[in-house]
């Protein structure tokens, strides 16, 4: 038989570069465990220990049935990182590993690290809210096609710099 098991990280710490692409969807031969009982988990939580939090989600026949399930439960995964490289897991009864979501989720500050130069050169103390709009689109567009998906405080981090820039012509007026 085959199981899935999902893993999430649900501790305080979730925003910083470790945390942001750790969670796991995997297809194991041995089912889940719950922490108080440690007895076998087949479907639903199977508890939280150290900011982790475990969920089964179904016994399967084949591999094949159970990358089905996942495909319907989750809708996209990933079976790789950027560089094609398979996710791995230190379990030896896991056959398969996923992440969840189509593109690799970047921190908050690996987003404005990405985004710093083009910010920088798009963004004017005359840029309105919908060019702002326009220009998070081609930004995410272009971390897709690179296999990444940025933060959410990407617009904030154009609001802030057209502040500054609005905050420099009112100083030099």
């Amino acid at each position: 038989m085959y199981y899935i098991i999902e893993t999430n990280y649900v501790g305080p710490n979730q925003t910083q570069d470790q945390y942001v692409d750790v969670d796991t969807i995997e297809i194991s031969t041995s089912p889940a465990i719950t922490n108080n009982s440690h007895e076998e988990c087949a479907e639903g939580w199977c508890g939280t220990t150290n900011d982790w939090a475990v969920y089964a989600h179904g016994e399967y026949s084949t591999v094949e049935a159970a990358r089905a399930a996942i495909n319907e439960k989750f809708n996209e995964v990933r079976d790789s990182d950027a560089n094609g490289d398979s996710f791995e897991s230190d379990d030896e009864d896991v056959v398969e590993t996923y992440k969840p979501g189509k593109f690799a989720p970047m921190s908050s500050q690996a987003t404005a690290d990405w985004a710093y130069e083009g910010i920088q050169s798009d963004i004017k103390a005359v840029t309105t809210d919908e060019c702002i709009a326009e220009l998070i689109a081609e930004y995410k567009a272009e971390a897709n096609s690179n296999g990444h998906t940025l933060d959410s405080d990407l617009e904030s981090f154009m609001q802030e710099r057209r502040q500054e820039l609005r905050d420099e012509l009112e100083y030099e007026a």
